[in-house]
């Protein structure tokens, strides 16, 4: 870019410039900036400058990659092919992974991924006299009822016992 020593523009020169060149410029600031690039030749210079790189970035287009991504169906990640110009004559064509892996080892994966996610998920398999019964999950068996509660905890009933017996004993001292 040249030096803008000499330039009288009233404004943001730089923003001027770009603003015209791309064409963001309203009707009346475009009139002001065209009458001002007829006697500026450092801005005219500029403007050149700018327009010439545009023209050279309108022609330029990225280059074509030599290989192509290829995705592995084994989630190892996008990976690089080998072009087929690299390959000698006489090779075969690289194949994926997992359509070389033999058909038992896929079925071994599957249902070892299976057997991890039932036993994550804790899934428990029951065949009763009531049926067959599948559960997940980390909850318990359902609560006992009230009236097994009292064979399933006999500590209760000794309980009740002592405690009718302090009963007395509290009777019996308060008593003349």
């Amino acid at each position: 870019m040249t030096n803008h020593v000499t330039c009288t523009y009233p404004g943001d020169r730089e923003g001027a410039i770009i603003d015209y060149l791309y064409g963001e410029t309203d009707a009346a600031d475009r009139n002001v900036f065209e009458r001002h690039i007829v006697g500026c030749a450092v801005c005219r210079a500029e403007l050149d400058e700018y327009r010439g790189v545009q023209r050279t970035l309108s022609r330029w287009a990225p280059p074509e990659p030599d290989r192509t991504p290829e995705f592995s169906p084994l989630l190892t990640g996008p990976r690089l092919a080998v072009p087929k110009a690299d390959l000698p004559a006489s090779s075969p064509a690289p194949t994926p992974r997992f359509v070389a892996m033999p058909i038992w080892a896929r079925v071994a994966a599957a249902v070892l991924c299976v057997g991890v996610g039932a036993g994550a998920a804790n899934f428990r398999v029951t065949y009763s006299p009531e049926g067959l019964t599948m559960r997940t999950g980390w909850l318990s068996d359902a609560p006992p009822s009230p009236a097994s509660s009292a064979s399933q905890q006999p500590w209760r009933t000794e309980l009740a016992a002592m405690a009718d017996e302090l009963r007395r004993e509290m009777q019996s001292r308060n008593t003349p």
